[in-house]
């Protein structure tokens, strides 16, 4: 489980099994989770993980990416827009 924060979260999502979902925290529209998408080498060659972030009917697609020895969340043009 991560603590919440942007840049300490990226390394345990980077970790879940492919096809996972992980629990991460309540909120108001009910229990937050994390499913983790297949790894995949970005344009930049860097090995990234595809996730969404779900709450209640809400869900936001975004990846982390290992850049200089760190995982780090990366904003997608397609992906980081609410669905």
């Amino acid at each position: 489980r991560c603590v919440t924060g942007v840049q300490t979260c990226a390394l345990p999502i980077s970790a879940l099994p492919e096809g996972s979902t992980q629990y991460f925290a309540e909120s108001p529209f009910g229990p937050s989770t994390i499913e983790a998408g297949p790894l995949y080498l970005s344009g930049l060659g860097n090995e990234c993980r595809s996730a969404r972030a779900a709450s209640g009917t809400m869900s936001h697609r975004f990846a982390v990416c290992r850049e200089q020895d760190a995982w780090r969340f990366i904003p997608t043009v397609f992906e980081s827009m609410p669905r």
